[in-house]
């Protein structure tokens, strides 16, 4: 986690004080920030978000969210740290592609199936998969919403869902 509006002094760093030198690189009089005269200002100080979170994810990318709060910042790096330890770590930017973007090359690295195969599975993602799910973020779809779809394709037809009505 780093703050971005302040950094410790180096060594033998002589800093000016903000009646000396209103520039950033001065030590911070603010008491809200810490004990007045221990930590220098930078660039950013008192603009935009203040504590970055920080993390690496599977593939060895580092990754960052920006907070206010320094709490806020902490819980998030937890979270992640969970997530990423046990597997159910996504990245929000993978997220936010369609279903469709993912299914078109997840069918395309199936060429090595037979023909009838790589045709029924053409068909299922036309006339079922896409029509449904095509233009839905993957953030957005559930284990549930999948279970859902799956029990309706393989109800008899006919068979109303569970719980559904009869119109009559």
């Amino acid at each position: 986690m780093e703050d971005r509006w302040h950094r410790s002094p180096k060594r033998g760093e002589q800093v000016a004080w903000p009646a000396d030198n209103p520039r950033p690189g001065t030590w911070c009089t603010d008491p809200r920030h810490g004990e007045p005269g221990t930590l220098v200002t930078s660039a950013r100080h008192r603009h935009g978000l203040r504590w970055l979170a920080r993390w690496v994810d599977h593939d060895g990318n580092e990754r960052s969210k920006a907070f206010d709060r320094k709490a806020d910042a902490q819980r998030h790096i937890t979270v992640v740290t969970t997530a990423l330890s046990t597997g159910s770590y996504t990245d929000p930017k993978r997220g936010a592609a369609t279903f469709a973007t993912v299914a078109e090359p997840w069918f395309d690295s199936k060429r090595g199936l037979k023909p009838k195969t790589r045709a029924g599975y053409r068909s299922l993602l036309d006339v079922v998969v896409l029509p449904r799910w095509g233009e839905t973020p993957l953030r957005d779809i559930t284990h549930a919403d999948i279970q859902d779809g799956s029990q309706a394709r393989h109800r008899p037809r006919g068979t109303p869902a569970k719980g559904a009505k009869s119109i009559g």
